[in-house]
């Protein structure tokens, strides 16, 4: 069982700051959450993205973007094909939103997105979820909103995966679309009011992270205004992970499309992530 046990990093300053987890819950946690993920490639007879899983979970290494957006600044909201209006959850909206069959079209990975969120749900509730109405598509949209009274809620469900939420900052995480309603501009407008949301609470900046090969949710931050802040690192070797936050290397930009070019290709789940030339010649030079 030591073996298995993840320690966790968070950087302060430039040098890392090793941090004590909730060991228990974290094995539990990520052998559910492994086990979850097999089971959907299974389902779906993705034998390779299975495969891959399994060998990132021996060894790999993977880059997350931290970004922020200044709520102080002025900013225009975007326009979408669709009315749209942002309220808090109910049970009932997160079930449909969640609780639909596997579609054809939705790949083992898109699938287990959705049901990682059930698990957030299941663990955090409704309460500090804000879902979108579409006109004639009902509840499509939803995303977390978390404050600094959230912070020690997420470092016992996540420990070391998220930073310690100042005072006047708030976070915004787990956004999902229902696969009917994407493509018409929900996410990027959704994220827009929740942030509003965090700004008449009295937040003056908003973080989130996301996957450097996300091509959707780098488009979605980038539109809504999101910069560049920080790096989550994760490190796995023989079931056990790594993980922490850096600053952003010198001389790396803080704008998205620059770091990230719109002809980056999503990776296949599980293998190498690849990311643009300007962030790896930064990666590169952080290291030295």
């Amino acid at each position: 069982m030591p073996r298995l046990l993840r320690s966790v990093r968070v950087a302060v300053g430039a040098r890392p700051e090793r941090v004590a987890p909730a060991m228990g819950r974290r094995v539990g946690l990520q052998l559910r959450l492994r086990i979850g993920q097999a089971s959907e490639y299974f389902r779906a007879q993705e034998w390779r993205g299975l495969f891959d899983m399994v060998g990132r979970s021996i060894y790999s290494d993977s880059i997350g973007i931290g970004i922020r957006l200044d709520l102080t600044a002025e900013r225009s909201q975007r326009s979408g094909a669709h009315d749209l209006e942002i309220r808090p959850a109910t049970v009932e909206d997160l079930r449909q939103i969640l609780d639909t069959d596997l579609a054809r079209s939705e790949t083992a990975e898109e699938h287990w997105e959705r049901r990682l969120r059930r698990y957030v749900v299941a663990e955090l509730g409704p309460e500090r979820c804000y879902v979108a109405d579409a006109q004639g598509l009902g509840p499509s949209c939803m995303q977390y909103l978390f404050s600094p009274e959230d912070n020690d809620a997420l470092q016992r469900l996540f420990p070391g995966l998220y930073p310690i939420l100042a005072p006047d900052e708030a976070m915004v995480e787990f956004l999902y679309v229902t696969p009917q309603a994407r493509r018409f501009g929900l996410a990027v407008r959704g994220m827009a009011q929740v942030t509003d949301e965090a700004r008449q609470r009295g937040a003056k900046s908003v973080v989130s992270f996301i996957r450097s090969d996300d091509k959707g949710a780098i488009y979605v931050c980038q539109s809504a205004g999101f910069k560049v802040d920080r790096l989550r690192r994760s490190r796995h070797r023989f079931l056990r992970q790594t993980t922490w936050l850096e600053p952003r290397p010198d001389g790396m930009s803080e704008v998205l499309s620059r770091l990230i070019p719109p002809s980056t290709r999503r990776s296949t789940p599980g293998r190498p992530v690849t990311v643009g030339p300007r962030l790896q010649a930064a990666l590169e030079a952080g290291e030295r």
